[in-house]
């Protein structure tokens, strides 16, 4: 048994060092890349305080809207403050640029030590969370797939759509089979309780769709495709589910370029893209859930009830 224990951190361990290796070189490519084609005082020069502050307040009501969310699914089990909720998402984000999965490690740690919060019920919050989101993400991909497809700029991502779609509807129908007959879910949650979950995560997903839409009109000001931005949306969001590297480092500068360059998007253009998009997100959650991750080690629960 302490063999078997032993081998099982061993090959973490060995997991853990490959991924930091991948992600440096990973980072590595991306700076060369970028100081090679991207042009800095052309980007500064559309940049101002106004396009900058506005795009740090959609992203934090984004933040807000799945704060909400993560404390109405944790509702039924404990009652916690939305400020206190939006903190432990800001941690969360902060910590995923770490290590990924960081910080759904975080809230488990922080609930359990606080509140008693058991394994089993911080799994089916975290799966249930998934399936809501997971639930908006099939009905806005089968919206485009549907009505939009044929537009020139989607069309040659048919597949690639109708794959995913595929797959979320494997997940989704799994996740609700397992959560209904096993979880009882419909004892925890009501019908009406679950609607109001879709229209919070659909919020969400709008306010994200339209963070990342005012990001690129800021680097073109005469962008205005929303299926374009709309699609970025749900294969960033899929990126930072699946992320084999932390916040999704490569995978998210591939979807940019890919679907960007489509719109005729110059080299330069897609860099500033990227790098306004990282600069807004890791800036909030790097000082933010950096000064908060601090605060939970040293204040008492009670101050944030």
């Amino acid at each position: 048994m302490i063999i078997k224990k032993n081998k099982f951190k061993k090959i973490r361990e060995i997991i853990f060092s490959v991924r930091q290796y991948i992600t440096i070189i990973t980072l590595l490519i991306c700076i060369i890349f970028f100081l090679k084609n991207f042009d800095f005082s052309q980007s500064v020069k559309i940049l101002n305080f106004s396009n900058t502050f506005k795009l740090f307040i959609i992203f934090s009501l984004f933040l807000f809207f799945e704060s909400m969310l993560f404390q109405k699914i944790l509702s039924p089990f404990i009652k916690i403050s939305i400020y206190l909720s939006y903190s432990l998402t800001v941690v969360s984000y902060f910590l995923n640029l770490i290590l990924p999965f960081s910080g759904i490690g975080f809230r488990y740690l922080f609930l359990k030590s606080n509140y008693d919060f058991s394994l089993k019920n911080m799994f089916l919050i975290t799966s249930f969370f998934y399936i809501i989101n997971f639930t908006n993400l099939f009905i806005i991909l089968t919206i485009i797939y549907l009505f939009f497809l044929e537009n020139i700029f989607l069309y040659d991502y048919k597949n690639l759509i109708f794959y995913i779609l595929i797959s979320l509807f494997v997940l989704v129908t799994s996740g609700i089979t397992i959560s209904v007959n096993k979880f009882k879910i419909l004892n925890i949650f009501k019908k009406y309780t679950i609607l109001n979950l879709l229209f919070i995560s659909l919020l969400m997903y709008s306010l994200f769709a339209v963070f990342i839409f005012f990001v690129i009109n800021t680097i073109r000001p005469e962008f205005n495709n929303v299926l374009i931005s709309t699609l970025i949306t749900v294969f960033v969001d899929l990126a930072l589910v699946i992320q084999i590297l932390p916040f999704g480092i490569g995978s998210i500068e591939l979807i940019f370029y890919n679907l960007l360059s489509k719109i005729n998007f110059s080299q330069s253009e897609i860099l500033g893209v990227i790098s306004l998009f990282r600069i807004i997100i890791h800036s909030l959650t790097l000082i933010l859930g950096a000064i908060l991750f601090y605060k939970y080690f040293k204040l008492s629960l009670k101050k944030f009830k």
